[in-house]
């Protein structure tokens, strides 16, 4: 259920305040085992800036229910500075895109971590019928516990096909058969595009990623990297 307005206190700030609940059924070999409810509140509000531009602050209030003793709560506060100068936003030949994330959670919470997350993208054209796109993204967490499960992804994961395009999703690191997230994540995407005939491309890439927990450890030898060929 949501609320939303273009107005907040007579002032434009477009504010939208979302609950929910949702039920989670795990299975073993076919058969349930048990079920996490996930329930909570998000208040949001969002400044636009130029074209599609905008700084957006979020508030979250989240709890976890499970068979387990202690169930989790989350209550984050969070900040998005997101700069959109692409000519395009579907077909772009040129700009750049710089999307910066902040997080912080605790505030009574039973989990107290830092994460900040940042993306640069950029577009180059180098013939009429070709563009040369980069994308580098570098994000990390504070004071996370080990110990805790990561219901809800908060940490860092890669794999899929618009992450590190050789592995599956959420695969690229794996423990005992079950995605693996650290807290330091590195990946950059290169590729060229290569417009065919009207809307459809060939598209040539490289990725290279790694997910750690020491900054030390990130080095060009300690990368994963795939490469290969798309249609678009």
């Amino acid at each position: 259920a949501s609320v939303s307005s273009n107005w907040f206190f007579n002032i434009r700030i477009p504010t939208t305040l979302i609950g929910y609940f949702e039920r989670f059924i795990i299975y073993n070999d076919k058969k349930y085992d048990q079920s996490i409810d996930r329930f909570g509140a998000n208040f949001r509000q969002r400044i636009q800036l130029k074209n599609r531009s905008f700084i957006e602050n979020k508030f979250v209030w989240e709890a976890f229910s499970d068979k387990s003793e202690t169930n989790v709560q989350e209550r984050s506060l969070s900040s998005r500075f997101m700069l959109d100068y692409k000519d395009d936003p579907l077909f772009t030949k040129k700009g750049f895109l710089l999307d910066i994330i902040l997080k912080s959670t605790g505030f009574g919470g039973s989990r107290e971590y830092f994460k900040t997350d940042g993306t640069l993208q950029t577009y180059y054209p180098t013939s009429e019928r070709s563009v040369a796109a980069l994308r580098l993204q570098l994000g990390k967490m504070w004071n996370w516990n080990d110990n805790d499960p990561d219901y809800s992804y908060e940490k860092f994961y890669l794999g899929g096909s618009t992450s590190m395009r050789a592995w599956d999703v959420l695969r690229f690191k794996v423990k005992d058969g079950v995605p693996y997230g650290d807290i330091i994540r590195l990946m950059a995407n290169l590729e060229s595009r290569i417009d065919l005939y009207k809307s459809i491309g060939l598209t040539f890439f490289i990725d290279g990623g790694i997910l750690t927990n020491e900054i030390a450890s990130i080095t060009y030898q300690n990368m994963s990297w795939n490469l290969g060929l798309g249609f678009t």
